[in-house]
């Protein structure tokens, strides 16, 4: 059983009639004497039996205000209810109309099959308005009651928070606060307000109904005196009387106030009649063996309530066998103490089992507040100590989750106690779960950017890993992996996704380096005699030929050149000397623009220097170094033009004069070359 289902714990068991207990006059001569203020009583009526009468249900059998004498007469009412020396008897303490109280019916209540604790605001809104189209009154007002108690609980919270929210504000006064209008508050007060009027109205009617009962009942009974003073034949009077009789029994509700005289009277008058027509003593015979074996069969009924594992369903048939008995008739003299005691030590028994559970249902609810209470100071102990890693908020959680399993295990508390230890215990979850959101709220950003430096680093892998300079390549991939071990953690899933993505990276550069030193002297070997063969080529070529042709010509053998890999390291500057002795050789021969013939030195040896570092920011420095180089020769060449203004005619100062105008047409040479290098270097 959950707490949102001790929290609306009711029992219904049904308390017996408070009725049943009302006082018997104590003498006969009391009711006698208020009879026959009102009649006289004739005894001339013969020939029909009390027991014929009896036989035949002359008791009302609706009533629930009758004692278990109510088939007697006063005078034996009287006799009953004296001790041998005269003095009433006290009350039986095992009676069975006397065994429960309001704290019991509550345990024994059947719950309601909908748990309204846990329904939200605007279902509870539609629970009462569906409720209230019921109008039988009584079969939904536990359920509004229900209803209503979590609505009110639910309000007051939200009230609260909202209050809260407000004063959190800077400068917020209480006595500023003003709540909003609440449409689902309107909407419930006028399911209520409906719920009110049908109820006012049904004890309005209820009361009506029972006034006419009342009076119809009173009418009854001034029938039965005329026939009590009647001194017609017995035929007519009898017949008349069990006519009188069925409409008393099918006469509703009378007015709680009125039920006891009114059965009293009504009793006393029934005696009366049954007096008057002295019934065949062989009926009456007859009619009591008939009732002790009805008697008996309720006794039985009653013993095998002591069997029946629903202690409810025993306590309510005992209260229906009971409402039975009151109705049989009279029994043989020899044997109504004994079946009266027979039925009575089952009913006490009966009680005893109904009490010893009682009593059972309280020591195991205090057992369970006890536990209760000891889970609450276990989640508050959790709720004081700190947690940093994730691991140690799983750990603390699994512990939390492991308590609310074991509430739920757990019964019932006492009933003044259940309110008070389920708000501690949902308290205390609750801060707990708060503080755990609070301290994953915070960590969420510096997940985001763990994930951004880590996806940044296998980005960086992912080029790194394609370069043939071993060396700069490992250095740079080394310093990656120890920049991984130095952010901090991510989610499982995305820091598997993330590594695999890395080291994949990795192991492809570091295999693809030691394949290459595992054959490095034959692959330099080799890759040295194709540049010689490359150089041979360039100077096989005619100078004669078209220029373009020889120009394009040596630009493929120049990106040939560049894209041979490394060679023997005693080599390499050798090499790379001769292949640009031979290009600028052919060029000497073809008599190539000095422009073009530097610019195709400049990307031979950028090329050179590129394939060596391709990943690298040689570009990048290389555009920065020639920008600022530009920058500066145009400020050079603005400051020589400037000067040669300041120079007299003279022979002194025209050699200055000229010397600064070679300068200055040096710098605008070097400028075009220097542009022609952007040019190139904008287009990789």
């Amino acid at each position: 059983m959950t707490e949102k289902d001790e929290l609306t714990e009711k029992n219904e068991l049904e308390k017996p009639d408070e009725n049943l207990q009302n006082e018997i006059p104590d003498t006969a001569a009391q009711v006698q004497a208020e009879m026959h203020s009102e009649i006289e009583i004739s005894d001339n009526i013969t020939s029909v039996t009390v027991e014929k009468l009896l036989s035949e249900e002359i008791i009302d059998a609706d009533k629930k205000d009758i004692t278990e004498t109510a088939y007697t007469t006063p005078s034996k009412i009287m006799a009953e209810n004296k001790t041998e020396d005269n003095k009433p008897k006290t009350e039986d303490s095992h009676n069975p109309t006397d065994i429960s109280d309001s704290e019991e019916e509550d345990m024994l209540e059947e719950e309601d099959s909908i748990d309204y604790d846990n329904l939200s605001k605007t279902e509870l809104v539609d629970a009462i308005e569906k409720a209230v189209t019921v109008k039988a009154i009584e079969k939904v007002k536990r359920r509004i009651g229900l209803i209503k108690l979590a609505f009110i609980k639910i309000s007051k919270e939200e009230k609260e928070r909202k209050l809260n929210e407000f004063l959190a504000g800077e400068g917020n006064r209480k006595e500023d606060y003003k709540p909003e209008p609440d449409i689902l508050e309107e909407r419930f007060n006028a399911a209520f307000k409906i719920y009110k009027k049908n109820k006012k109205e049904f004890e309005e009617n209820l009361t009506k109904e029972r006034d006419a009962n009342l009076n119809k009942k009173k009418i009854i009974l001034d029938e039965i005196k005329k026939l009590i003073e009647s001194d017609e034949e017995l035929k007519h009077t009898y017949d008349a009387f069990k006519k009188l009789q069925t409409e008393w029994k099918e006469t509703g509700q009378v007015p709680p106030s009125e039920t006891n005289n009114l059965w009293q009277s009504y009793h006393f008058l029934v005696e009366k009649f049954l007096d008057k027509v002295r019934i065949n003593e062989e009926l009456r015979d007859l009619d009591k063996k008939k009732n002790l074996e009805q008697c008996i069969e309720l006794c039985e009924k009653a013993e095998e309530l002591l069997l029946n594992p629903s202690i409810n369903e025993s306590y309510k048939l005992l209260q229906q066998f009971h409402d039975e008995w009151k109705e049989i008739g009279p029994l043989p003299t020899d044997k109504k103490e004994e079946v009266w005691e027979r039925f009575r030590q089952a009913s006490i028994k009966v009680n005893e089992r109904r009490k010893e559970y009682f009593e059972k249902v309280k020591l195991e609810r205090e057992n369970n507040l006890e536990t209760k209470t000891a889970l609450c100071e276990n989640i508050e102990e959790l709720v004081k100590k700190s947690y940093k890693t994730n691991k140690e908020w799983q750990t603390a959680t699994d512990k939390v989750l492991e308590i609310q399993n074991l509430w739920k295990k757990l019964g019932p508390v006492p009933n003044d106690q259940k309110d008070q230890i389920w708000k501690r215990f949902r308290d205390a979850i609750n801060l707990f779960f708060d503080s755990k959101k609070e301290h994953f709220e915070g960590i969420k950003e510096e997940y985001l950017n763990n994930y951004n430096l880590k996806l940044d680093i296998c980005n960086q892998a992912e080029n790194i890993k394609l370069s043939n300079d071993w060396k700069n390549a490992t250095n740079k991939l080394i310093k990656l992996q120890n920049d991984w071990k130095q952010i901090g953690p991510l989610p499982k899933k995305q820091s598997d996704e993330l590594w695999r993505k890395f080291r994949a990276a990795c192991d492809y550069f570091f295999e693809k380096k030691q394949e290459y030193f595992a054959n490095i002297e034959e692959k330099e070997k080799e890759n040295l005699q194709q540049k010689l063969t490359l150089i041979e080529k360039v100077k096989a070529l005619s100078p004669d030929s078209d220029f373009k042709t020889v120009f394009d010509t040596i630009k493929e053998y120049q990106r040939e050149f560049t894209g041979i890999g490394h060679v023997p390291m005693a080599e390499k500057e050798k090499i790379n000397n001769l292949f640009r002795d031979a290009v600028n050789a052919k060029l000497d021969e073809m008599k190539v623009n000095p422009l073009e013939k530097k610019m195709l030195s400049y990307k031979s040896k950028f090329e050179n220097i590129k394939s060596e570092n391709p990943y690298g920011d040689v570009i990048k420095n290389e555009i920065r170094f020639i920008t600022n180089k530009m920058t500066q020769i145009n400020t050079d060449i603005q400051l020589w033009e400037n000067n040669i203004g300041f120079f007299a005619n003279s022979k002194n100062a025209n050699i200055l004069k000229k010397e600064f105008e070679n300068k200055i047409e040096k710098a605008k040479e070097e400028l075009k070359v220097l542009e022609e290098k952007l040019k190139f270097l904008k287009t990789k």
